[in-house]
């Protein structure tokens, strides 16, 4: 008679292995489950971020006779841009010294409510790790620093944070450059671009073949195609999507087939709708 006491209590092999494959098909089945989840977070929290930059953007402008941020503005002493614009005077349209500013240090240093982290896309990697400038450690006290161009966000320069220079009349302060447009003038602020997840071309981490340049994202981005992967273009980093601040301040996705041709399904900032068969989402005061 066997011994109750002494009887072997341990897995067999076959238990064991058993055990390990139903742990092995639970895991294949949770993991792609926690993938998308992940994902799924990560572009909640990067819709955040530029619905947040929109609330500043629009504190700027009930403080600015209703113009938006302007993507640049420039001042002739700033050492950065001694050499390259000496011929340009820093815009002063609203009588508001601006100084030599990006539109993300103005609404950041200038107590509009931003914060550096908010231009920080989340399905992008880390600033601080691909280059050698970061937005995340830019000088509050030097809104003109190049830290501040590093940015996944970039603002609409072919007709928001900067005016089509042939909108303004001859011998204006940065007739091409730096004057913004007024919320007010957009024809349809819930279908134009304000800002948009945005990438250098040259350096895109989901394309190893290009190699690393001095930023990964842009300050700006203009609504014109340079040609196949190579500029400044918008970046459908969500699940073949871009997201967008739209003119009237709503954040959406929109889905793109070829990431790297965004402008085929976009359009640019002189396609006309009409004639090309392709939306413009850029130009927000002729379309």
């Amino acid at each position: 008679m066997i011994d109750s006491k002494h009887k072997s209590t341990g897995f067999t092999l076959i238990e064991l292995l058993v055990v390990i494959s139903i742990i092995a098909l639970l895991v294949g089945i949770l993991l792609p489950a926690l993938g998308a989840a992940r994902k799924a977070a990560q572009n909640v929290q990067c819709a955040s971020n530029e619905r947040q930059v929109g609330v500043a953007i629009a504190a700027y402008a009930t403080d600015s006779n209703d113009l938006v941020t302007p993507y640049q503005s420039w001042d002739r002493s700033h050492p950065i841009h001694l050499e390259v614009n000496k011929n340009r005077t820093q815009w002063t349209d609203t009588g508001m010294f601006i100084g030599d500013y990006v539109w993300t240090s103005i609404i950041v240093t200038k107590g509009y409510g931003a914060e550096r982290d908010m231009f920080r896309c989340p399905s992008f990697p880390d600033a601080d790790e691909n280059s050698d400038v970061s937005i995340r450690t830019a000088d509050l006290d030097d809104p003109g620093q190049r830290n501040w161009f590093n940015t996944d966000y970039g603002i609409n320069a072919a007709c928001y944070g900067m005016r089509k220079g042939q909108d303004l009349p001859a011998g204006t302060p940065n007739r091409d450059r730096g004057q913004p447009i007024r919320q007010t003038e957009m024809r349809k602020p819930s279908s134009h671009i304000a800002t948009v997840d945005v990438f250098v071309t040259q350096y895109d981490p989901m394309n190893p073949m290009y190699t690393p340049g001095p930023q990964r994202g842009y300050f700006v981005v203009t609504g014109v195609k340079q040609g196949d992967n190579v500029g400044i273009n918008p970046h459908a980093r969500h699940s073949s999507s871009i997201n967008i601040l739209w003119g009237d301040g709503h954040v959406d996705p929109y889905a793109i087939n070829d990431i790297y041709n965004p402008y085929d399904e976009m359009g640019e900032r002189d396609t006309d709708p009409t004639v090309d068969g392709k939306p413009n989402l850029w130009n927000t005061i002729d379309y």
